[in-house]
Parts: C-alpha cells; structure tokens; sequence
C-alpha cells in the first residue's frame, strides 16, 4: 500500500502546508523512486480534494480522537472505497487498522462498511446550502455570491459543471506549424473548432508528452479569447498594448500573431514575477516586444510613447475557471483577498485610461465569476470617465458554448467632434 502511503504526504502538504497539488506531488516524487505508482497517486490525492467538504463532514466526530495524519489517512481510504476503486478495499482498510493501533475507531469503521452513497451519510437538508456546499465541494460564501449575481439556476448550473473538467483548447503557434499539419499528425487527439487556429483537445489526449507541446507548436488557450481577438485586432494596426496581470497564454497569443512585425507594448506589475513571458521573448527574439513594469503612473509614462488605438487590459483576478482546473484551488484560495484583487483591476483601467486615442477601444478581460471584478467594476468606470462609452460585454459560463468564466467589456474613447 506504499500508494497510500505517497498520497496521505502530497495530501499532508496540500491540507496544512498550503503547497499546491502540482507542486506537493513533485515533491514527494522528486528522488524518482515509486514512479509506477505516481498515476494512482495522483488520481488518489485528486479523488479526495474533489471531495474533501464531503470526507471532513462525515468524519467530523472522529477530529477530536484522531490526529491529522490519521484523518488524512482516513479520507483516502473513503475516496479510494467510495469513488475511485483502484485499490484493494480490504488491504487499504488493513493499513488504516495499523495505524490507528488501539484508538477507538468504531464510528471510521461504520462509515467505511457503509454500502450506499456516502451523501446519505450527510444528515442535511438537501435543499440546504451547507449540503450543496457538501455535495459540489465548494464554500458557503461562493455559492451565496453567485447566487446573489447570477441566481441560482444559474448557480447550480456552474456547480454542476466544475464537477467536471473544462474542455481544453490549443492555440496553434503559425510561426511554427500550421492547424493542417497538427490535425494531420494528431487526428485522435486535436479537432476542429470554430475559430481558426483554435483545436479542441480529446479528453484523453496527454499534451505534455509530444513533442510539440514541449517546442512551443501549441499552447493552451481559451476559446473566447480567440474570437475577441479575431473580432477586434485587425491587421492594419502597427501597435497594439497590453496591460498583463496574470496571463502568460494570452501574451503568447499576441507575440504568434503580430509574426514578430507589429509592435506590441506589455505592461506587467512586475517582470520578476514573469519569467515565462521572458522566456517566451528570447524563444521567439520578439524584438517588437516593448516589456516594461507598470506599477504606477510613472512606469506607464516610461514604457508608453503615445494614444493607442487598441489596449487590453487582463490584470490578476479570481481565477475561477481553475476551479475545475485544479481540485486544489478553492483550499488555497483566500477569500480575503478579493478585495486587494478588486482594487488592482480597478487600477489597471486608470492607468490605462489616459493612452487610448479617440474612437481607439480599451478591452478589459477577467477570468471571474464575480460582478464586483467585473460589470461592476465597468459601471463605475464609466461612471467616472464620460470620455468612454460600452461597445460591448459579456459574461461567459463554464456551462455554455465557451466553456469559461472569462468576463470582457470593450470601451471606446468617444470622439471630440460634434
């Protein structure tokens, strides 16, 4: 049972060390040994955070009388029993045994010959929040914030979906290959999408082990974005600017379309924070890359000569797509942060404000799912600058067509002529 064994320490770190799972596991795996167990492992640990409310609450008598380790131990063995079935029951159940030695663990053994659905064994209401958060493995307070915005139908449409894995889309490098010649080589794994240049992956396709994947032919890429792009960035503009909080992928983006020709401004808060965008510039000698640290008004002055006609800004947001990205996200995530992240995308819209030239369109682009960060923060904008007016915008749903919770609204800067 050493998978057992691997999992409750990648668990241990992810639970009380705030490490990532991505992380905590390369950790554990670093010498190379008990690599054949490294898949069950990971399917293991995963199992378990994508249920862990539900293990924590039905198991919440035996906090008191047993340590972190044991109970680590103890939602393994119910993820194992209850949903993944890799491992032998009763060999899992031995270990256990083993390690609790003399405690009393009678209420665990219960629970363990439960032969039923282990929701039945949560005494709620079903129509109450704190068995909703149980069931979708998501906080009270998010699922009262997207039931204040959205409702909640739509609520228990996006808890319904992140229970699953979002479909996943490359972005084809044409400085490199062409969309023809990956489908060509990968019919199985790539198709077609609706957007040129864009390839829906097969579910069990493993990108990480071509060759293509690793020499940059292909990166991931969200959908909506693609066609953002395709509707609003022509191919007369010499220059184009961006304000980059987070989004390495997007960058990446424009550097494969401007083919190394159209200058690109990219504002960062901090290029020692980015160094994949670094290494993107010296993979591709992009020297029409203007990088530049943008933490005020006096950075924004340095790198921006003049008005530009097309400035995105995509700061830092909440991120929720990554909740069905990564089983650990919503154990990281600090709510308390929100605020900090609100004011930095409000921020980011002042200090791009004063660049954009007359009719020239200010595109702003968060990952939430959160109207504070996002029609919210639009409205009081406008609020505050009369000199721009709504083009457009737009909420998507990891549940619709998109597949995301990428949120966008395109500002123009109104004329001065009557």
């Amino acid at each position: 049972m050493i998978e057992v064994v691997l999992a409750k320490d990648i668990l241990h770190k992810v639970l009380n060390e705030d490490v990532t799972f991505k992380k905590a596991t390369k950790e554990v795996f670093s010498g190379g040994e008990n690599s054949s167990a490294l898949k069950c492992v990971t399917a293991l640990v995963g199992c378990e955070l994508r249920h862990h409310l539900l293990f924590k609450h039905i198991l919440k008598r035996c906090e008191d009388s047993f340590s972190k380790d044991e109970l680590e131990l103890c939602y393994l063995a119910l993820a194992n029993k209850f949903f993944l079935k890799a491992l032998d029951n009763d060999e899992v159940k031995k270990l256990v045994d083993e390690k609790l030695k003399d405690k009393d663990h009678k209420d665990f053994d219960e629970i363990y010959a439960f032969e039923g659905s282990p929701l039945d064994l949560v005494k709620l209401p079903r129509e109450s929040i704190d068995f909703i958060s149980i069931r979708f493995n998501t906080p009270r307070w998010l699922i009262k914030m997207w039931s204040k915005h959205f409702g909640k139908g739509v609520t228990f449409k996006i808890l319904k979906k992140n229970a699953r894995p979002l479909d996943q889309y490359v972005s084809v490098n044409t400085l490199k290959t062409s969309e023809e010649d990956l489908l060509k080589s990968y019919p199985n794994e790539f198709s077609k999408s609706e957007s040129k240049n864009l390839l829906k992956v097969n579910p069990k396709a493993n990108l990480r082990k071509m060759r293509e994947y690793k020499e940059d032919f292909f990166y991931c890429f969200k959908a909506p974005l693609k066609g953002l792009i395709d509707k609003y960035q022509n191919e007369l503009l010499n220059e184009i600017s961006l304000y980059s909080g987070a989004d390495n992928s997007f960058v990446h983006e424009l550097i494969v379309r401007s083919k190394l020709e159209v200058g690109i401004n990219l504002a960062v808060p901090s290029i020692d924070e980015r160094p994949e965008i670094l290494r993107q510039i010296r993979i591709f000698k992009a020297r029409n890359v203007n990088l530049f640290n943008a933490k005020d008004e006096i950075g924004m002055k340095t790198g921006i000569s003049g008005k530009q006609e097309l400035f995105y800004v995509f700061p830092s947001s909440s991120s929720f797509d990554k909740i069905a990205q990564y089983p650990d996200y919503l154990i990281h995530f600090n709510r308390e942060n929100l605020d900090s992240l609100i004011e930095g995308e409000r921020k980011s819209l002042e200090l791009v404000a004063p660049y954009i030239m007359q009719e020239g369109l200010l595109i702003y682009i968060v990952d939430t799912l959160n109207k504070k960060e996002s029609s919210l923060i639009i409205e009081e904008f406008l609020n505050n600058h009369t000199e721009f007016e709504l083009v457009e915008e737009k909420q998507h749903f990891p549940f619709d067509e998109s597949n995301s919770s990428l949120y966008y609204a395109v500002l123009k800067r109104k004329s001065n002529e009557l």
